[in-house]
């Protein structure tokens, strides 16, 4: 069936269950199943029955209108619609409480009657949601606002626990770049820090210590000019967006203080980068009124390129960001030939226009896998790096860090210090109190995993990216637009985005729990749209196998849907011919199958309950093959059987005589065959075999059609009986966690 005939064909169908709607405004306050069908009369067969009649009917055949009446006998009828476990506790949990509000519950327990109340929120589904009354339900009236009383704590745990069930896994979160998995053991050492104050280091200071040895680590990763023995510059930060804005503050005021000693102007600095910046950048240069002097990428070349940004350099640039590791695609900036190009053009100016690198994602990865290339303190006009612990640092969101080259690039001027915590105590960041736990979280990674495990997680990772990269490129659909050198992640687009975008393809994969951003590229690369996955430590060969095989699943789905360019043409508001005709072709090869398995069913049966009968695949010729069976007769149906003949003494008793079928089943089952177009059925077995004749007369596919069929009823039973044991348990636990709620208020009372 066309896209448009099943749009159609739905919304008639909402309308039908629309008008069913009945709700009681003054006695009920929740709609669910039963006030959808609150009278047994109304059923969604009558419902469904009126879209059909409405939309597909008048393009059907009179074998076809047939089936699909015997099919909306298989609607689920109103009693099979409440045995959903969530509405029928959705229901069931309303009345006790309200029953239960009414004995128990007076005004002097207003705080426990709110929070049954809430109570009812776990039971709240995404399909309900909006039709619950706002003004009628306190669970909207207290979402925003403290409620006046207390709850118990195990009340408070299960509602913020329930509802925190709604939120994704964050391990099939392939959107971000951050850290969703550590050890147990580290685990415990976020727990057993977690109230600790990062900045009260006269209290903490083996948590101080901790952190300045994390500076010192990632120093000399990133080849800053420290002696072994010497303290590296550099702060732990609540993730790279303060470190980049510490070490914007640095270049500015170093900058000014330049100016300043030149006589000159300073009150218009600026910063070169790339359009494929992080939006932290952004806020910065408005937070601080820095101008950003932005490099647009251009196709097949989605990073800055370093000669147009040293061409837009110019006095007021207090420094130029390179970025390793561009968020649209992972790609690493050249960044060695950006510091030759601008030591060329500061030898020719005078300036002394620095470098800043944003390692944020790549800062954790060049060192391991890709040690030869220079980006870091190797090059000397980079004069400041930042990176996120969060993300291949390998600890959970919360830590980033900024590192200086030497001393003198970090102005005196900007470090505060204090000492109402008990000592001396200088600090540079842009917020006071945060938590320790991250720092020493981060701590145990180093020294848990040293070098070379650091090593193997990035080298694994880069192994997953590579096998999904394969996995994509054999479907033929997606032009891959990351690089193999850069951040492990993958950026595609569709070859042909026509039919469907990549937009859609993200939203479908929401459905098998995958959360993967599509997005349009910066400018001036704007028309390009892409998806993106992100390679973490804890993402592995099976989830990659298992993400490939729904893409494929997703795309082989949207192929074989009607193409928009398929779609029905109207004129003056009515349907083409050629429109028509393709509607018509498009249910009928929709109802195909199910016509065919209902005459099947339908002949199976009489087979086994009448032997003795005999179908055959001739329409009838005493009318056309269209007509009802019950405007004539045939002179098959009015025949007689003729008696058995004579045999001579002694002769065996003869078989029971076989009368025709009835004989609009015969045209049914011709008229399906000539839709298929398949071929005619065997004729039944000699009448000397009747134990058989109704096996014999099978097709191979049919017995295995029937076998199947037996197979996925034996399934379905013993899927029934899992089921009702399942639905009997979570009835008991309802049942008893409502009797200590009611004990309970009847000790509070």
């Amino acid at each position: 069936m066309t896209h448009l005939t099943t749009d159609i064909f739905l919304a008639s169908l909402a309308d039908g269950v629309s008008t069913l709607l009945a709700r009681d405004s003054q006695n009920s306050d929740w709609v669910s199943f039963n006030c959808v069908f609150p009278i047994r009369k109304y059923t969604l067969k009558k419902a469904a029955t009126a879209a059909y009649q409405q939309v597909c009917a008048p393009y059907h055949t009179w074998a076809v209108r047939t089936a699909v009446s015997a099919g909306m006998c298989t609607l689920p009828t109103r009693d099979q619609l409440l045995l959903n476990p969530n509405e029928t506790y959705m229901v069931v949990t309303h009345k006790k409480f309200k029953s239960l509000e009414a004995s128990t519950i007076d005004d002097t327990n207003e705080g426990y009657e709110n929070a049954f109340e809430i109570l009812h929120y776990p039971t709240i589904t995404a399909t309900n949601l909006g039709m619950l009354p706002i003004k009628d339900n306190l669970v909207f009236k207290r979402m925003f606002k403290m409620p006046d009383q207390s709850i118990p704590k195990d009340a408070a745990y299960q509602i913020i626990n329930d509802e925190l069930m709604l939120d994704g896994n964050p391990r099939l979160n392939l959107a971000s770049f951050v850290t969703t998995w550590m050890e147990p053991e580290c685990d415990k050492l976020i727990m057993s820090s977690i109230n600790k104050n990062y900045v009260d280091m006269d209290m903490y200071p083996v948590t101080t210590e901790l952190q300045n040895r994390c500076v010192n680590m990632i120093a000399h990763l990133f080849h800053a000019p420290v002696g072994e023995h010497d303290t590296a510059i550099g702060v732990g930060t609540v993730g790279s967006s303060e470190a980049i804005m510490l070490a914007g503050l640095a270049f500015k005021r170093k900058w000014q203080e330049n100016r300043k000693s030149q006589g000159k102007t300073y009150h218009n600095p600026n910063i070169v980068i790339g359009s494929n910046m992080q939006v932290c950048w952004e806020k910065f240069a408005r937070y601080f009124d820095v101008d950003l002097k932005v490099v647009n990428l251009k196709e097949d070349y989605y990073v800055m390129d370093p000669v147009k940004a040293v061409e837009m350099v110019d006095e007021n640039t207090i420094c130029v960001a390179a970025t390793l590791g561009s968020t649209m695609t992972g790609e690493f900036e050249d960044v060695k030939l950006l510091n030759e190009l601008l030591l060329n053009k500061n030898k020719e100016t005078g300036w002394n226009t620095p470098i800043h690198v944003d390692a944020a994602s790549g800062g954790f990865i060049a060192p391991f896998i890709y040690p030869d290339l220079e980006w870091d303190f190797r090059l000397p006009l980079v004069k400041s790096i930042n990176a996120s612990g969060h993300k291949y640092g390998l600890v959970y969101a919360g830590v980033g860090w900024v590192v200086w080259r030497t001393k003198e690039d970090l102005p005196d001027e900007l470090i505060f210090h204090i000492n109402y915590l008990g000592s001396d105590q200088p600090t540079f960041t842009l917020n006071f109190s945060k938590g320790s736990s991250q720092i020493i979280a981060q701590y145990y990674q180093f020294i848990r995993l040293g070098f070379e495990g650091y090593e193997n997680v990035m080298k694994n990772c880069n192994e997953n990216a590579r096998l999904l990269k394969e996995g994509l490129e054999k479907t033929g659909r997606f032009n891959i637009i990351s690089k193999d050198i850069g951040v492990p992640l993958l950026a595609f687009s569709l070859k042909d985005s026509s039919r469907y975008t990549v937009f859609d393809i993200s939203e479908s994969l929401r459905r098998f729990g995958w959360v993967v951003p599509a997005y349009t590229m910066p400018p001036d690369v704007q028309h390009i749209s892409v998806l993106r996955v992100v390679i973490r430590e804890d993402f592995s060969h099976s989830l990659a196998d298992r993400l490939i095989a729904n893409i494929v699943r997703v795309v082989n789905e949207m192929d074989a849907a009607k193409s928009t360019d398929n779609a029905i043409n109207t004129r003056d508001g009515e349907a083409s011919e050629d429109s028509k005709k393709e509607v018509k072709l498009g249910i009928s090869k929709y109802w195909r199958r199910f016509v065919h398995a209902m005459a099947d069913q339908a002949e199976q049966y009489i087979y086994q309950r009448f032997p003795y009968l005999r179908l055959d695949d001739t329409p009838s010729s005493s009318s056309g093959s269209d007509s009802d069976p019950s405007e004539s007769s045939t002179a098959a149906s009015q025949a007689e059987a003729p008696p058995p003949a004579p045999a001579p003494e002694p002769a065996p008793m003869p078989s029971p005589p076989r009368a025709p079928a009835w004989d609009g089943l015969r045209r049914m089952r011709g008229q399906a065959r000539k839709m298929t177009g398949l071929p005619p059925r065997r004729q039944m077995a000699p009448i000397d075999e009747p134990d058989t004749i109704h096996e014999v007369g099978e097709s191979s596919h049919q017995a295995e059609l029937r076998a199947q069929v037996h197979q996925i009823s034996q399934d379905l039973q013993a899927l029934r009986q899992d089921v009702s044991q399942h639905h009997t348990l979570l009835e008991d636990t309802r049942t008893t966690v409502l009797e200590i709620l009611t004990s309970h208020l009847t000790l509070m009372e």
